[in-house]
């Protein structure tokens, strides 16, 4: 109900450190605050009754921080992804503020476990990846939509993709892979 409310979601959902996570509960980038714990922030947003903006980056990624600097500044934008639970995943290797406690190894290995999870759930590599997940309540997630720029210049086209989530199909790519994930999910979970 809340996605028809409009502005009534003004504030940003913000979730404590779960028990056992080696991932910080908020990250502030922009302003904007971002877990690199998926599992937490998925059901952070179960609880709160919100979805999930996954952000797919990279920290050597010049696309993804031109979006930070950029298209999450813009007032707009900015509002419009309050309204969901942030989480952001990198793919090359995680910035020590997400961990509690850092270690070198660690960054690496997490950033390749991202990289990993990229490829078998969504059949790329891309990066910056936007995607605004449901949760399932049994730790897992429906993708509602995925966003097919990567370089986010159109602002306004970026904002209505986040009022409104849908799968923006390049030459039918992106809904095939869609279509591949929720099909595995289901067999997998006969």
């Amino acid at each position: 109900m809340h996605w028809l409310v409009g502005d009534a979601f003004e504030a940003q959902v913000v979730c404590e450190d779960a028990p056992g996570s080696r991932f910080r509960a908020a990250v502030d980038i922009e302003g904007l605050l971002w877990t690199g714990d998926l599992n937490a922030g998925l059901a952070c947003a179960r609880k709160h009754d919100r979805r999930v903006f996954l952000a797919i980056h990279a920290v050597a990624d010049t696309n993804a921080r031109y979006n930070e600097l950029t298209a999450f500044r813009e007032p707009r934008v900015r509002t419009a992804m309050k309204r969901y639970l942030l989480v952001m995943l990198h793919v090359d290797w995680v910035p020590p503020a997400f961990l509690l406690t850092p270690t070198h190894g660690e960054l690496r290995k997490v950033g390749e476990a991202n990289l990993k999870f990229e490829q078998v759930r969504f059949g790329t590599l891309q990066e910056p990846l936007y995607a605004v997940l449901q949760p399932t309540g049994d730790g897992d997630f429906h993708v509602v939509g995925i966003h097919d720029q990567v370089c986010l210049r159109d602002t306004e086209r970026f904002e209505s993709f986040l009022h409104y989530p849908h799968v923006t199909p390049r030459d039918g790519w992106w809904r095939s892979v869609v279509d591949k994930v929720q099909s595995a999910v289901k067999k997998a979970k006969q």
